[in-house]
């Protein structure tokens, strides 16, 4: 229970929208995502007689594949926290003018993964952006956290947008690294996934520290719950391969 209300916690601090007159939320609507990249998330199991080092050798081999290193735009692997790692999810974007679906179930099929994994390919596609507080390039994810989300009636992306990047210059302004991923199903206007990425082993503490019960947070707090819920929330550990 204690770790639930820190995720639901955690994601109020995160997600934000502005409390507009009418006629202003009304053109908010208009509003759409710049998105630059194509998404796929496959939710996989380790197989019964395969094992967490088999999947650490197929890993290791997926970096060096030339597909991968020149087609792939980014690919994560995250382990959620509460399972022993025998569940993952491959987190796949490329651009998006470009479709390496198959191409990529292709690579991963010639690698082996059929032996060690059983996954679920059957993917809804997303469209994402994502944006930065701070340069992180020389710095690892240290944990994610993935939720999956639907906007109230009369609400979408346009009227938060304002906000997010509210947030995001805050962290900016505390030199927190992190990153936001923000993905939404090409078919629904509605439902969305956004993905955090904390680069600091001490982000929660450098967050309530300083953050948590400032102004600004409590307004962000109060305009997402007037904006979205969400359904599923869970932590990763998270591998990057490229």
């Amino acid at each position: 229970m204690k770790s639930y209300l820190y995720l639901v916690s955690l994601f109020l601090l995160i997600f934000s929208c502005t409390d507009e007159k009418n006629e202003t939320i009304d053109a908010n609507l208009l509003i759409a995502p710049d998105f630059r990249f194509n998404d796929y998330l496959y939710e996989c199991n380790i197989k019964e007689d395969s094992s967490l080092i088999n999947l650490e050798v197929f890993l290791s081999s997926l970096i060096k594949d030339s597909f991968i290193r020149d087609e792939v735009s980014s690919l994560k692997v995250y382990f959620p926290k509460t399972n022993s790692f025998q569940k993952f999810i491959f987190h796949l974007q490329s651009a998006i003018d470009e479709d390496i679906y198959l191409d990529f179930l292709d690579t991963l099929s010639q690698k082996g993964l059929d032996k060690i994994a059983m996954c679920n390919f059957n993917s809804k596609i997303y469209k994402s952006f994502n944006e930065y507080s701070i340069d992180i390039q020389s710095l690892d994810i240290q944990f994610s956290e993935i939720l999956r989300c639907e906007f109230n009636p009369g609400y979408s992306y346009g009227t938060f947008r304002l906000s997010m990047n509210k947030f995001l210059d805050e962290m900016k302004s505390l030199q927190m690294p992190y990153e936001l991923i923000f993905l939404q199903e090409q078919q629904s206007s509605k439902k969305f996934t956004w993905i955090n990425n904390f680069y600091t082993k001490n982000y929660y503490n450098d967050i309530s520290g300083k953050w948590v019960d400032s102004k600004e947070s409590n307004e962000i707090k109060d305009e997402f719950s007037k904006n979205a819920k969400c359904l599923e929330s869970e932590a990763y550990k998270t591998f990057v391969i490229i």
